[in-house]
């Protein structure tokens, strides 16, 4: 029994130990750490924005902080962050050491600190006092200062403070910025799913934004209203009401020449931060990519347009690969991305795989792939054509049996090296992707053009400092090889020939070296996106114009029309900003002219002088091989009438036939003949012998290449003479 009690003892002495050293710890780790009432009166978000210069970004974007009375809102706006962010607000003393506990199993679980366990009022300590690092030391300092905070003000003045300092995403501080950045409207207007909604996109504002990620917005919302249903905030009624409204698809404040640029860049900065609250107390300077003259000219060149369309516009800077500009009165949103997915989706595939040349041919014409029936524009097919006329032209189904040759798994292999999931069948090959593309994640793919086969994705971001100068990101860009440099040259050469003479070719800039490709998705009934993805060495621009509400367009707004204008007035600009460059050839590549005929008669690629000039990646560049026809000289007449020879005969598979008449050793040229049908007369004299001779030949690189020669027999021309009948009765018997 002693050494029972003993043991009890010791037990209780090394708790006291560890609890009493504990204390002492936490005493001395929060010593000098005192609550400063000053930070929650001033609240100033400073976090500051600087572009590609280094000069400070001015940017408010419609989102000024405005302070709104709990008493003013509804009283399920605060319910809803209440029964999503800490259940037991009302009841505890600003830590909830039931939650910490539960979080604290968890995280001795996963060996990590992933589960957090805040209440509302810890969230606005450590917003307003401390930093976001995750540990011990500030979370005793997180306590401290929590405990003291709740000793001078009430619940409701907690909530209210933090409800007009939170952060919500699209740069919008306070609910009451937001309530008008989401929905357009005050928060005291705010309904039970809107307020629900608010309340979910604090936890991540860059995964769970209704912009950007519609469905997970969604998911979280409907989360935060089972929650207030299952606390009693709501009524079943009030709950299927709320769960059944619509998302807003489209921010509402006034929109700024730089708004689409900065929305995209602190989305970025939040998932570069791990959605830190950005803009909270100073804590950082967000150096950007953002160039004013291009954003400027990329936005006017859209207004200029004056077209009552919805539009989103981008430019980025390839040798930083950072985002210089950008313009939308629609934000990004996922769209199809229609025929801009056939280069680097499709086509960069087959010739890296050499399944495909430029100059392989494809017959156009109307295919079923079981069931399948991919139509060109207007219904009109082609016969034969070059994989490079192909592109140009942006036939659908040479696209479709490319893609269905090499196959829709190797197609999704190479699309995942390029952050694109492609899920479905062959109609991704003329960009149904489900879920489809934002035009940064279409623009971003063509990097794989200017960056000689490498995948480098666009960033809004260069820098981020703290305001002590400490730097905590820094962009450096990181290329994926996804093909090599000879197959972005050989298909660039096709996207050249789609800028000057296909379909984007009212580009026009002819003096500019410009690689391009159009996009349009539609129908009979209209067009529901356009596109144009353009690009130099320098810069990659990308214009889309469509309706956000996916309404339809007149057939006249195409790929090729409105997107291709508005980007050659930009390109006039930013070849004056940058001097035009061109892309150095690799050293793998080579030209090659083909032979006319086999390619003209049968398709077939055989290296000659007198066709068409390709580019071919060294190892599928064709060479010179004999023809396999079937070669004649046939139905070979001749005769002599009066004095004039006359020879006929037809030509079958030789490129012509030479005449010669032999006289003795000599022999003398009398013509060439080709066609299939060759007639020859000539004067020769009485009582001489002729033979004449036929050099059947084929042509190869220029040269004439004969056959065996055909001797014909021996012709004599003798002049008939008349008989004359003897005199005297010759007919008497003598």
């Amino acid at each position: 029994m002693k050494k029972f009690f003993r043991i009890i003892l010791f037990t209780v002495l090394c708790f006291a130990a560890v609890a009493f050293s504990f204390l002492a710890y936490a005493a001395r780790v929060t010593a000098g750490v005192y609550f400063d009432e000053s930070k929650l009166v001033s609240a100033p978000f400073g976090t500051e924005y600087f572009d590609v210069t280094g000069e400070k970004i001015e940017f408010t974007g419609g989102k000024e902080r405005e302070n709104v009375e709990l008493n003013d809102l509804p009283q399920f706006v605060k319910y809803a962050f209440v029964a999503v962010e800490d259940k037991r607000f009302y009841s505890h003393h600003g830590v909830d050491y039931r939650r910490i506990a539960g979080a604290a199993i968890k995280n001795l679980k996963r060996r990590s600190f992933s589960e957090g366990a805040s209440t509302i009022s810890q969230q606005l300590i450590k917003n307003t006092h401390l930093s976001n690092e995750k540990t011990i030391k500030r979370k005793l300092k997180e306590i401290k200062l929590t405990r003291q905070l709740e000793r001078r003000y009430t619940k409701n003045e907690i909530l209210e403070i933090y409800l007009n300092t939170i952060y919500f995403g699209e740069g919008a501080y306070g609910i009451q910025s937001a309530a008008k950045t989401y929905f357009g409207k005050r928060a005291e207007n705010l309904s039970v799913g809107e307020s629900a909604m608010l309340a979910a996109v604090i936890k991540a504002p860059a995964t769970y934004s209704p912009f950007a990620h519609a469905e997970k917005a969604a998911d979280r919302r409907n989360l935060v209203l089972k929650l207030m249903r299952e606390q009693n905030y709501l009524t079943e009624h009030e709950y299927e009401e709320a769960v059944n409204s619509p998302l807003p698809t489209k921010g509402q404040t006034t929109a700024t020449d730089n708004a689409a640029y900065m929305n995209c860049a602190l989305r970025e900065a939040e998932e570069i931060l791990g959605n830190i609250p950005l803009g909270f107390y100073g804590t950082y300077d967000i150096y950007t990519y953002f160039d004013p003259r291009i954003n400027s000219l990329l936005q006017a060149e859209i207004s200029d347009a004056s077209l009552p369309y919805d539009y989103c516009g981008l430019v980025t800077d390839n040798a930083t690969r950072g985002i210089a500009a950008a313009a939308s009165d629609a934000g990004f949103m996922k769209r199809c991305p229609a025929s801009t997915v056939k280069p680097w989706l499709v086509y960069a595939p087959a010739i890296y795989e050499n399944e495909i040349t430029l100059a392989t041919k494809i017959l156009d014409e109307k295919t079923n792939f079981n069931g399948f029936y991919p139509c060109n524009n207007r219904d009109e097919y082609h016969g034969y054509v070059s994989v490079k006329e192909a592109i140009s032209k942006s036939l659908n189904v040479p696209a479709v049996k490319v893609c269905n040759c090499i196959g829709i798994e190797k197609i999704k292999s190479y699309a995942e090296k390029m952050n694109v999931k492609a899920e479905g069948g062959l109609g991704i090959a003329l960009g149904a992707i489900d879920g489809g593309m934002t035009l940064k994640e279409i623009c971003d793919c063509y990097s794989v053009f200017s960056c000689g086969g490498k995948f480098c994705e666009g960033k809004f971001i260069k820098r981020i400092a703290a305001k002590n100068g400490k730097v905590v990101y820094e962009h450096t860009p990181a290329p994926v090889s996804v093909f090599d440099e000879a197959t972005a040259y050989t298909v660039n050469d096709a996207l050249k020939d789609c800028a000057k003479s296909g379909t984007a070719k009212k580009l026009g800039n002819k003096n500019l070296n410009l690689y391009a490709k159009t996009g349009t998705n539609g129908n009979s009934k209209g067009n529901f996106d356009a596109y144009t993805v353009s690009f130099s060495p320098e810069y990659t621009l990308g214009i889309w114009l469509g309706n956000a509400d996916n309404s339809p367009m007149p057939n006249t707004v195409s790929g090729g029309t409105y997107p291709a204008i508005i980007s050659s007035e930009i390109w006039k600009t930013l070849g004056e900003i940058r001097k035009n460059t061109d892309f150095a050839k690799p050293f793998n590549v080579t030209e090659v002219t083909l032979d006319k005929k086999s390619y003209d008669d049968d398709h077939t690629l055989f290296s000659g002088d007198d066709g068409e000039t390709f580019i071919f990646i060294n190892g599928t560049e064709p060479k010179p091989v004999e023809r396999q026809f079937t070669n004649k000289i046939s139905n070979i007449t001749q005769r002599c009438e009066n004095g004039v020879y006359c020879l006929s005969f037809d030509i079958e598979g030789y490129d012509g036939a030479g005449l010669y008449r032999k006289a003795g050793d000599k022999e003398t040229e009398f013509g060439d003949f080709t066609g299939e049908k060759c007639e020859f007369t000539c004067p020769i004299r009485q009582n001489e012998e002729y033979i004449f001779l036929i050099y059947p030949y084929t042509v190869r690189n220029g040269k004439k290449e004969y056959a065996d020669v055909i001797e014909l027999p021996k012709i004599k021309y003798k002049e008939d003479k008349k008989i004359k009948p003897p005199t005297g009765e010759w007919w008497l018997d003598e």
